[in-house]
């Protein structure tokens, strides 16, 4: 309920600029890899291009990865955990600007429901996974 009222609450500050991730990912043993192997490879930002946003990847109930049409990945380290991006939710965001910040948020809904959860932003960390070898 505190959760739906916080999202009705935003929505009239929120700007007509909409836009929806692709590239949902369960949670698995990749995630884990990419968790565990990460390091960063430049200054953390606060904030990105959304146009520059090719796909998502969730890695837990505080960490999204971006990945940039350019190929960089940019980790974003919620400052809260948000446990509804474990259900697998479509996420959205809105902003008032043509970039995603960290005083921005996601709002998280999940087929079949009409809930959704917001979720607060961190700052957006430049990291490099290594590839992980194959199972044998």
């Amino acid at each position: 309920m505190k959760r739906s009222l916080a999202a009705l609450l935003l929505l009239p500050f929120a700007a007509a600029c909409t836009d929806e991730l692709d590239g949902q990912q369960r949670i698995g043993r990749a995630d884990a890899w990419a968790l565990s192997a990460a390091s960063p490879s430049g200054p953390p930002v606060s904030c990105i291009d959304q146009s520059g946003i090719r796909g998502h990847a969730v890695r837990d109930a505080r960490t999204v990865d971006f990945t940039m049409d350019d190929g960089t990945l940019l980790r974003n380290r919620l400052p809260f955990a948000c446990p509804a991006l474990l259900n697998g939710p479509r996420i959205t965001y809105r902003t008032a600007l043509p970039r995603l910040c960290s005083t921005d948020t996601l709002v998280l809904t999940t087929a079949g429901s009409d809930r959704s959860d917001v979720c607060g932003l961190g700052q957006f960390q430049p990291v490099v996974v290594p590839p992980q070898a194959a199972s044998r």
